[in-house]
């Protein structure tokens, strides 16, 4: 996999991040607190695994379910990333002490 490296500026955290080939992995001290990674899959697909919280938006058009260290943003039926420039599927992998 072709990761890019991104280092943080000493003075803000001892960590980095990559990014590349629909993937972001946030390491804070050494330990992998984040991977989120691009996928395309309906929401549907979700029901078959118990959520532990469910937050609406204020509009009611869009569902965060957030799950045993992973959690996913849902609206029209599919996964969702919105950024700025256009709107991407992913899943969000959380690590166990980001978990707590």
């Amino acid at each position: 996999m072709n990761l890019e490296k991104h280092v943080f500026p000493e003075a803000l955290y001892s960590g980095e991040y990559y990014t590349g080939n629909g993937y972001f992995v946030l390491i804070l001290e050494g330990v992998v607190e984040l991977v989120e990674v691009s996928v395309q899959i309906e929401a549907s697909v979700l029901n078959q695994c118990k959520a532990l919280k469910c937050y609406k938006s204020s509009s009611g058009d869009k569902l965060t379910k957030v799950f045993n260290h992973w959690a996913v943003d849902i609206n029209k039926n599919m996964v969702i990333k919105k950024t700025n420039r256009s709107t991407s599927v992913c899943i969000f992998f959380l690590s166990a002490e980001s978990a707590k």
